[in-house]
């Protein structure tokens, strides 16, 4: 629905070492929204140093690696964890993190074998070997998990995927440790672009304490990245990461990132203002204001004195998917109905100030703004979409009404209350009823 020409809009108060914020494996982030003197909702513990980032973060969903679903929970499984690939931007491709190198393909191109590096560490000690990111894996994919895996898909190309995530079997075949540091992963037909899907921050590693207590693992887990948690994660409160000391890779050149968990962006750009954030989402409508105020990064993603704003494009879009389930959307006609009835250009005019584009496919631009690739019912177009209406049975009454109702379900955190709302004004300029859940 809106292509994300920039990221969500975040500032910075403060400057890390030099103005760096972080080490690459906190780049994302930096990104997310910050903070300062550990304040905000609740009992937020203790005090900040003078080298610890803080930021705004609404609540997540998970930040157990098995399940992160969202940008919330996946910026902490980012932190605390570590793959065996990460994704080098500049180079625009995946290279090796925990694997020691780039993993050698079998000739049939079904089997890659991944050698990792020599010792690494959980954060309770515990070796990361190969049979820890078997068992990582298994997590991922396992129906057995008291909320299975919303991400589990990723796997689907491993053999055995189909079978264990069935449960029709305990051993997942595809994925074996064949010693200590060898990790071989076998696929059910040749894929190049594999390297690419273990960059997924949820195909980490886990200790064998993930298997013995998961309970307690969901809310503090136990990972093998730069920062480990200080205590169990405290929901709608905080959530407190310190500097792993025994971290394989570059030491991170700060001594802890402390995530503060905040209702809404407003209150976390309050708490911002008020100086006990460093970084925080700028609610929507306050972006010109913001930059006029605190001046905008020059590259988008630095922070420094005075140029405090970040807009840097972010590859990523924002869609809303209809269930195949409800009676009414089963219709094609009334889902392109309702693509056509959406203005997306006012939203992004309005809420976002002209920071976001809007969509035409689900294809960043960035990525590729190929004509080819723009779906027709992307545009606005309220005339079409109540032709269609008609069409599918739904012809209005006098009042404009045309008996059709859609709900619109959605997570309510950030400023999707806000875009929801204008979607929702939309659709009931059509005839459309709807009701938000």
């Amino acid at each position: 629905m809106a292509d994300t020409k920039f990221s969500q809009p975040v500032m910075g108060r403060r400057t890390f070492v030099g103005g760096a914020l972080a080490t690459s494996a906190l780049a994302a982030l930096a990104g997310c929204g910050g903070g300062g003197d550990k304040a905000g909702s609740g009992d937020t513990a203790a005090p900040a140093g003078d080298n610890v980032m803080s930021f705004y973060l609404s609540e997540p969903a998970f930040i157990d690696p098995y399940n992160a679903q969202e940008n919330q929970g996946t910026a902490v499984v980012v932190a605390v964890f570590d793959g065996l690939m990460e994704w080098d931007w500049d180079k625009g491709s995946a290279v090796p993190a925990c694997a020691a190198e780039a993993p050698t393909v079998s000739e049939d191109g079904r089997v890659y074998t991944f050698k990792l590096r020599e010792g690494m560490k959980f954060h309770n000690g515990d070796p990361v070997d190969a049979e820890s990111f078997v068992r990582g894996w298994k997590r991922v994919a396992s129906p057995d998990m008291d909320t299975p895996s919303d991400i589990c898909y990723h796997l689907a190309p491993v053999a055995g995927y189909a079978e264990f995530n069935a449960g029709e079997t305990d051993e997942f075949t595809g994925l074996k440790a064949v010693d200590d540091l060898t990790f071989e992963v076998t696929l059910t037909d040749p894929m190049a672009d594999f390297p690419a899907v273990c960059c997924h921050p949820g195909l980490a590693p886990v200790p064998q304490c993930a298997i013995d207590d998961p309970k307690s693992f969901l809310e503090k887990p136990i990972g093998n990245g730069p920062f480990m948690m200080t205590d169990a994660w405290k929901h709608n409160q905080y959530i407190d990461l310190a500097k792993f000391d025994d971290y394989y890779g570059d030491a991170p050149k700060i001594d802890g990132v402390y995530m503060s968990i905040q209702k809404d962006p407003q209150t976390a750009f309050n708490e911002f203002q008020a100086g006990s954030i460093d970084f925080a989402a700028i609610p929507s409508g306050k972006i010109k204001e913001t930059v006029e105020k605190y001046g905008e990064s020059e590259d988008g993603f630095t922070s420094t004195p005075g140029k405090q704003v970040l807009l840097g494009t972010e590859l990523s879009t924002y869609f809303l998917i209809p269930s195949p389930n409800d009676p009414v959307l089963a219709d094609s006609k009334v889902r392109r109905a309702v693509s056509l009835a959406i203005n997306r250009q006012n939203i992004v005019d309005t809420l976002f100030e002209g920071s976001r584009m809007p969509a035409t496919s689900i294809m960043p631009t960035s990525i590729d703004d190929s004509e080819e690739n723009v779906w027709e019912d992307c545009r606005y177009d309220p005339e079409a979409a109540g032709k269609l209406l008609d069409e599918a049975g739904y012809p209005a009454d006098a009042s404009g009404k045309r008996g059709v109702e859609i709900t619109l379900n959605y997570n309510s955190d950030g400023d999707h209350g806000d875009l929801m709302s204008a979607v929702q004004l939309d659709l009931e300029a059509v005839g459309i009823t709807v009701t938000q859940a």
